[in-house]
């Protein structure tokens, strides 16, 4: 993955770097539970090509993201939570200005990789691949400088095996047969550099 990114960097017309603050969003499927997001960070490096001649271009990039939360059981806090993915979005950008300043906005696909998920130090059973998509929008104060907003969703359960079964998020007497279901959405906001 990472040498298709940096083959696509070579033949791009901009390369770009973006860091900045998430928020999760991530929700939780089981009995009397939820999940409450806390400040995390992401940063990462991000290519950039013209299609054709239009105001449309292509952005895929590469993003670690740390995320936390705060797990709640019959509405009592039952410890904090943190999810690791490495983030691969395919984005195509639609710019408002042809001068590389101004307002644009992005969507795509996007393949997030799970690199850890816990909650109160016990690992979580992933599944590896979480699939979702990425909206976004962008403001650049110069044609290097500018500011991010984007919303990921994820589609897939991200949990499986034991951590899907229940038995994590209730105490013994409560414990049934039922299935845990967990998925993934964040908010970032990120400072963008390019070049």
């Amino acid at each position: 993955m990472m040498l298709a990114f940096c083959q696509t960097s070579a033949y791009s017309q901009a390369v770009g770097f973006k860091a900045g603050i998430n928020t999760s969003l991530s929700t939780i499927d089981a009995p009397a539970t939820s999940l409450s997001g806390n400040i995390g960070y992401v940063l990462g490096l991000f290519a950039e090509s013209p299609v054709g001649a239009s105001a449309i271009s292509f952005r895929p990039g590469v993003y670690l993201n740390f995320e936390k939360y705060d797990l709640s059981v019959l509405d009592t806090e039952a410890g904090s939570g943190n999810l690791t993915t490495l983030k691969l979005p395919l984005s195509f950008v639609y710019s408002l200005s042809d001068t590389g300043e101004g307002l644009a906005f992005e969507a795509g696909p996007v393949i997030n990789w799970i690199l850890n998920a816990e909650i109160e130090n016990q690992r979580l059973i992933t599944n590896n691949f979480d699939f979702g998509l990425d909206l976004g929008a962008n403001y650049f104060v110069t044609p290097n400088f500018g500011l991010g907003g984007n919303f990921y969703t994820g589609f897939s359960n991200l949990l499986s095996g034991p951590s899907a079964t229940g038995l994590l998020f209730v105490n013994e007497s409560q414990a049934g047969d039922f299935e845990v279901k967990m998925k993934n959405m964040a908010a970032n906001l990120t400072l963008i550099y390019r070049w």
